[in-house]
């Protein structure tokens, strides 16, 4: 409600960058106030909390891969150092023939 208060005192430009959303968004919003009042805004506002609810648990699901392609990486190179030192002792200790 502020926001739509505040694109009819200032301007739907000014009160889109002050509330960081887009103009598009403030027309949407005061087409929905206008037609079906607070009702119409609550509406509007659930569907786009749910949209961005959606869109966070996408991105929480991604973060959880990347972490887990990450830890199996860092498994994996370590067995390869571990192998690699163990192989690097043997050698050391086994005698030369030469």
């Amino acid at each position: 409600m502020q926001i739509l208060q505040d694109a009819e005192l200032l301007s739907v430009a000014e009160s889109s960058r002050k509330h960081g959303v887009s103009a598009n968004m403030i027309y949407r919003w005061r087409d929905k106030y206008e037609s079906e009042g607070v009702a119409g805004l609550d509406r509007s506002a659930n569907r786009g909390v749910e949209h961005e609810k959606r869109e966070l648990h996408r991105e929480i699901e991604r973060l959880r891969q990347v972490v887990a392609d990450q830890a199996l990486t860092i498994r994996i190179k370590d067995e390869l150092l571990k192998k690699l030192d163990t192989a690097n002792r043997e050698k050391r200790s086994s005698p030369h023939v030469y």
